[in-house]
């Protein structure tokens, strides 16, 4: 609703992006901040998405670089409403003064929300934000992204992380709870990575920031130490003391990781009905031995067992059993390419968004789709980039990959 507003006074514009690299383009768009949305792949070389009027030029200058042809389809929101109506004359000054007004009120912060949050109360992580100078009327240049985080951090333990964002007049804090409070929130250690990704922000609210935005990161690689400073002081208290000279880390890496999950789909459909022909016999058990009145084998070679047994109580270890055999025959149906290609790519959609963690932003998707005619499949696999915080915490003592202090 906020966006679609948004949209509405500052204006948007809809765009064609044809040919190069698309997953490119929008990847760089995202980093430069530009925002897109309601993206459609029309086809393997063609996007077609919306921008802001303000954001456009920017994209147009990064599309002219990766070779990659934008073209407006159309024009939408009040300011280009107001264009219009400046064809007649007593509508340009005031076109032009509410133009001016947009952009100034573009400049702040009206509406602050908050994200992710179940147990701990919005108000709580509003004030704190607030605390920190987030808040509605504050100028968006003025807001200290490290900083809000920093301080919701130390205000409220009870959330692992927290990240802020700023997109046009709508600050999010999207914050994600700790499942359980620690027995223990001192027990020292580091920020070490849960999975591979290139890392977007840093924020070490205690401890040392050992990577930096940009930087490639392993499972397991120490992201944010929670070694003292060697001859701080400390660090000198501490192994005066004759403790460990280590802190418990905290703080976020959010980073760009991926994904994947595969599927596959027959290229021809096999199913079996039944012929209508029967075969039966008896089986008596007493005890441990067993007699059969009847074949036991039929005399078709596909055959689908039915079994129903009766023991009575009065007889105990007594039993028999009627075996019913229907023939079947087993029928093939060659299914579409295009069918069993997107049946394929389903799955493994499915796959792979069945691993994500909740609360993470989805950036990115690429589908690989190829035949496998020996088997007589067709395989996709499809790799989702997210956005997501890449750390968790290790204890002093808990192996890590090299590079750990």
């Amino acid at each position: 609703m906020l966006r679609a507003l948004s949209s509405l006074f500052r204006g948007y514009v809809i765009i064609r992006a044809r040919g190069g690299p698309l997953e490119t383009f929008i990847n760089r768009a995202v980093a430069q901040g530009i925002a897109l949305w309601q993206l459609e792949r029309a086809g393997p070389q063609l996007l077609v998405a919306r921008v802001a009027a303000g954001d456009f030029l920017r994209l147009a200058r990064t599309a002219r670089r990766l070779g990659v042809d934008v073209a407006i389809l159309h024009k939408a929101g009040l300011p280009f409403l107001f264009i219009r109506a400046g064809r007649r004359h007593a509508f340009v000054a005031g076109g032009f003064l509410f133009a001016a007004l947009l952009y100034v009120l573009g400049q702040f912060v009206w509406f602050v929300r908050v994200d992710g949050a179940d147990a701990v109360p919005h108000g709580e992580i509003l004030a704190a934000a607030a605390h920190a100078g987030l808040r509605p009327g504050v100028r968006r240049d003025e807001v200290q992204r490290d900083v809000v985080e920093r301080r919701l951090y130390l205000a409220i333990p009870r959330l692992a992380w927290a990240s802020v964002e700023v997109r046009g007049a709508v600050a999010t804090v999207r914050v994600a709870e700790r499942a359980v409070l620690d027995a223990d929130l001192h027990q020292p250690g580091h920020i070490v990575a849960a999975r591979d990704g290139v890392v977007e922000r840093v924020a070490a609210i205690r401890g040392q920031a050992l990577v930096a935005p940009g930087e490639t990161v392993r499972a397991g690689q120490p992201l944010i130490s929670g070694m003292l400073a060697p001859g701080s002081a400390d660090y000198l208290a501490r192994i005066g003391q004759g403790q460990l000279p280590y802190v418990r880390a905290e703080g976020v890496v959010r980073g760009r990781t991926w994904y994947r999950g595969l599927g596959e789909a027959p290229l021809v459909l096999v199913y079996e009905e039944d012929t209508g022909r029967v075969h039966r016999y008896l089986s008596i058990k007493i005890g441990e031995r067993e007699w059969r009145i009847g074949r036991p084998e039929p005399p078709f070679a596909l055959v689908r067992w039915e079994q129903r047994t009766a023991a009575p109580r009065w007889l105990p270890g007594v039993s028999a059993t009627w075996h019913v055999g229907h023939e079947i025959r087993r029928l093939e149906q060659p299914q579409d390419a295009g069918t069993a290609r997107a049946a394929a790519v389903a799955t493994a959609r499915e796959h792979a968004l069945g691993q994500l963690p909740a609360g993470v932003d989805v950036l990115d998707e690429q589908v690989s789709v190829w035949e496998d005619p020996a088997a007589g499949v067709v395989r996709a696999a499809v790799t989702v980039e997210v956005l997501q915080d890449l750390g968790r915490f290790a204890p002093v003592g808990e192996p890590v990959a090299a590079g750990a202090r």
